[in-house]
């Protein structure tokens, strides 16, 4: 029996036990619920995202989760686990899956995870089922609508380890030949070493290609923002021998308008705003 008649088998069984793979957010408007056909996405699209974004005055969403996830001990963080067989693509004979980070603890600002498939994008939904945990604290009743805190990719080869994760602000790091982690990487710094205030832009929202059957390297795209830049950037994951992953990357500066908006506050009467194209 070769590779993709097994897994076939093996998923038909696994379906019989009811176990059910990720679901859909609806999209915005639709009034629908599961699986829907998505909005339109390409790296195009995800760069005039950025540009867009850029224009506008920065929203920080860090923090924005209950604060039982805040305030939760590092041991309770520890004991929530994502469930394997909720993986995404664990249904189908694809050469990889993802697995999610929850939120909590040091990670505070929610992700958006979108799967694209047929040049279409749809959004992950959060379900606490996707879980497993056995902490002291309770959770209580989570929201919907929490997002993640970011995800990690597993590879056929060993689908119990995984090759790759994005957690927390703009890190990620990859997996190579000896199986061991190495260095984290950021997806931009700005002004670091410099004296100035450091600033490191957060990666907001990732889309995730779904793989064809014999797909061997993974597409994710992800847009990044801060008070001052936006981006939008592009990663082909090649887990083969050694990992390679080549990385695209489109940024934008905050516009003098945009930086004017978030940072001026109104003076005294008779005092007039400063021009928006002034430093603050």
């Amino acid at each position: 029996m070769d590779r993709r008649t097994l897994l076939k088998a093996l998923l038909a069984t696994a379906g019989s036990y009811g176990l059910p793979p990720l679901v859909f957010a609806a999209p915005e408007g639709s009034g629908a619920s599961g699986e829907a056909d998505g909005t339109p996405f390409s790296y195009a699209w995800l760069k005039g995202q950025a540009r867009n974004l850029a224009s506008r005055p920065y929203k920080d969403h860090e923090g924005e989760i209950p604060d039982v996830l805040k305030n939760i001990s590092w041991d309770d963080y520890q004991a929530i686990r994502f469930r394997e067989d909720h993986a995404l693509w664990n249904e189908a004979a694809s050469s990889f899956q993802v697995q999610l980070f929850h939120l909590g603890l040091f990670f505070l600002a929610p992700v958006r995870i979108h799967e694209v498939k047929d040049g279409r994008a749809t959004e992950l939904a959060y379900n606490p089922d996707y879980f497993d945990y056995e902490g002291e604290q309770p959770l209580g009743d989570l929201p919907e609508d929490l997002g993640f805190a970011g995800f990690r990719i597993h590879y056929h080869a060993n689908f119990q380890l995984d090759v790759a994760s994005f957690l927390g602000a703009s890190y990620f790091r990859a997996v190579g030949a000896q199986l061991q982690y190495g260095i984290s990487a950021r997806g931009l710094a700005i002004d670091t070493g410099t004296g100035k205030e450091e600033e490191f832009p957060r990666f907001t929202a990732f889309w995730l290609e779904r793989p064809a059957e014999d797909q061997r390297v993974m597409r994710v795209w992800a847009l990044l923002d801060s008070p001052s830049t936006t981006g939008a950037y592009a990663f082909t994951i090649d887990p083969g021998r050694n990992l390679v992953m080549d990385v695209d990357v489109a940024t934008f500066e905050e516009s003098p308008a945009a930086r004017f908006q978030q940072f001026h506050r109104p003076g005294p009467p008779g005092l007039r705003p400063a021009p928006a194209g002034s430093e603050f």
